[in-house]
């Protein structure tokens, strides 16, 4: 199972790096193409023997289904999703801070992702608000433009990275 790099598809996609997203999503569904397949046809057949839905979870353990292949199961599905929602939005860079900018109209939002990043960030601003929990980065604001935005959110998490 090759889906190591999931949860930084799951950031990639979060900031708009959708190309990243996409690979790390169709390697993992590929390494589980396989015993997916298998497994899909086990839980069917399953669904079917079951008398009642509470009972699903027994007729599942005498087919010998164990949690690891259900969680190979949710792993395949989550990398298909990232892989279908993955598009052609562009990130940009500055100062390490990957970031999707969303103009929608009088309300602006920054997405973001600090590799270098740690902590807790909450920070409210004169035209909106910032937090960034480990390296994620949310930001509103109201009628300001991407360079001043991008500043505060610098300004806002520099006593929260590694590399200063």
């Amino acid at each position: 199972m090759n889906c190591k790099n999931l949860n930084k598809a799951i950031v990639m996609l979060w900031v708009g790096d959708s190309k990243e997203a996409e690979e790390d999503a169709k390697e993992c569904m590929n390494s589980l193409k396989e015993e997916i397949h298998n497994l899909r046809i086990l839980i069917k057949e399953a669904k079917m023997e079951a008398e009642s839905e509470y009972l699903l979870p027994k007729t599942l353990r005498e087919k010998r289904l164990n949690p690891e292949d259900l969680l190979k199961l949710a792993m395949y599905e989550l990398s298909r999703r990232i892989y279908l929602f993955s598009g052609n939005t562009k990130s940009k860079e500055r100062s390490g801070v990957i970031y999707l900018w969303l103009d929608l109209g009088v309300k602006k939002i920054l997405r973001g992702y600090c590799e270098d990043c740690y902590g807790y960030v909450s920070t409210l601003l004169g035209s909106g608000f910032v937090v960034m929990i480990d390296g994620v980065i949310y930001a509103e604001f109201l009628g300001t433009d991407e360079n001043k935005a991008v500043e505060s959110v610098l300004e806002a998490i520099k006593g929260h990275r590694k590399n200063k």
